[in-house]
């Protein structure tokens, strides 16, 4: 079980890094709108591939291996994050969004992999206190990187990990960017 969480993990990192990786590079290249374009075409890509798999009952061989139970015929954890990423896009400042996006990528990355090989501490469910400290520190790093060290980036990072911390029925995909998304933007509007 640890393994196949794990693998879902590097999965996602490997998927989230190319996508960020493009997006910037669109978003450099192009302007706002072609990288918005692009990952409206992965989306929607995602969530035909969702539909697809949920209407005929089967699963691409990847999916497979690493989907949940609740993803079997369903909407996956990627599909919404990439939603709530396009949504907050339209909404918010790019590199608000840009920065909760690498905590999703990264510090949920983080919040598994520590938790799932060091955490000993439980808070509540399958959250350890190992996991929690993981979600903040990269998720501090990842924000610190682009904003700098400052309110915006340590109050986002706080949110993420708290959504991270209580998505126990809720993907963290949604919950994590939002919050943190949101916590940014009012910050900024008040400052």
């Amino acid at each position: 079980m640890v393994q196949k969480e794990l693998a879902r993990k590097a999965v996602h990192v490997f998927a989230g890094v190319v996508l960020l990786a493009v997006s910037r590079w669109l978003y450099v290249l192009y302007g706002f709108s072609i990288m918005h374009f692009f990952l409206l075409f992965v989306t929607i890509g995602a969530v035909l591939a969702d539909i697809t798999m949920a209407a005929t009952k089967s699963s691409l061989p990847i999916f497979k291996q690493l989907q949940r139970k609740q993803e079997k015929h369903g909407i996956h954890h990627h599909t919404l994050a990439l939603l709530t990423i396009l949504v907050l896009l339209k909404l918010i400042d790019t590199r608000i969004v840009a920065v909760s996006a690498l905590m999703l990528v990264f510090g949920d990355a983080a919040a598994a992999v520590v938790g799932k090989l060091f955490g000993k501490h439980k808070i509540f469910h399958s959250k350890t206190w190992e996991g929690t400290t993981a979600m903040l520190s990269v998720s501090l790093f990842s924000a610190g990187i682009v904003l700098g060290v400052n309110m915006v980036s340590i109050s986002m990072a706080v949110a993420a990990t708290v959504a991270e911390a209580y998505s126990t029925r809720i993907s963290d995909g949604i919950t994590i960017p939002f919050a943190a998304a949101l916590v940014g933007y009012v910050i900024t509007s008040v400052v």
